[in-house]
């Protein structure tokens, strides 16, 4: 298990198209995802499964930082967001800016 840390609104990449998002929602840590199939429900507990062999589930808090862990297979890239952005030469207005 890949363990990170996101404060509220930063995102995980995992592959090149799943979004996992965390985020502060009525005083609870939350996790959101945006990916190609995914219908995204409401989520008590911050544990989510993606397909069949992605999982993603929020382990704990500290301060405002929410420590997400994520199980995914070991060919499936897994990054923080800023880091994906800089490896794949998109801006801050999320285009490509060339590598």
């Amino acid at each position: 298990m890949l363990v990170l840390t996101r404060r509220d609104g930063e995102a995980v990449v995992i592959g090149l198209d799943i979004l996992v998002v965390a985020t502060w929602w009525g005083g609870e840590p939350r996790l959101m995802v945006s990916a190609p199939g995914y219908v995204s429900t409401e989520d008590p507990v911050g544990k989510l499964r993606i397909g069949d062999d992605i999982r993603v589930s929020v382990l704990g808090t500290s301060g405002e930082c929410i420590r997400v862990g994520i199980d995914a297979p070991g060919d499936v890239p897994v990054h923080r967001e800023e880091v994906f952005e800089r490896l794949h030469g998109i801006g801050d207005a999320g285009l490509v800016t060339g590598h």
